[in-house]
């Protein structure tokens, strides 16, 4: 599976395809994680510049996809702050980078809180899947 943001994104707004979205979006996509977007919400909200929305299909899977991207993010980098995998059994994880805040659920939990229409004051962020089989 190839991924393709069509504006990679950086703190400063910077094209770069090592920044932390572009980095946590690709491992999501490349874990199999389903239904991913990303929000610029720079500006709407306080806590976060950016927001990131991905389905896991199962608690396991959502654990993974989270430990995946927290490994990858630290190795560049970006200490996480908040959130993470707890030995709870809820299928939604919160990741907290500073800047960046990552949400893991499953689609249950996602069309339930209506996730996607949390974040509809923020700027969407093109995302290109192309899948190769």
């Amino acid at each position: 599976m190839q991924l393709n943001i069509l504006k990679p994104i950086t703190k400063s707004g910077t094209s770069d395809q090592t920044s932390p979205v572009t980095l946590a979006v690709q491992e999501l996509s490349l874990r199999k994680a389903a239904d991913i977007k990303a929000w610029d919400a720079s500006g709407v909200l306080e806590y976060a510049d950016y927001i990131i929305l991905a389905e896991g299909n199962s608690l396991n899977h959502c654990r993974a996809l989270a430990s995946y991207v927290c490994t990858l993010l630290k190795k560049n980098n970006l200490p996480k702050i908040g959130g993470g995998v707890k030995q709870e059994k809820s299928p939604w994880i919160v990741l907290d980078f500073g800047f960046v805040v990552i949400h893991i659920v499953n689609q249950e939990l996602r069309q339930y809180y209506a996730l996607d229409e949390l974040f509809n004051t923020c700027r969407l962020i093109p995302i290109e899947q192309h899948h190769k089989f």
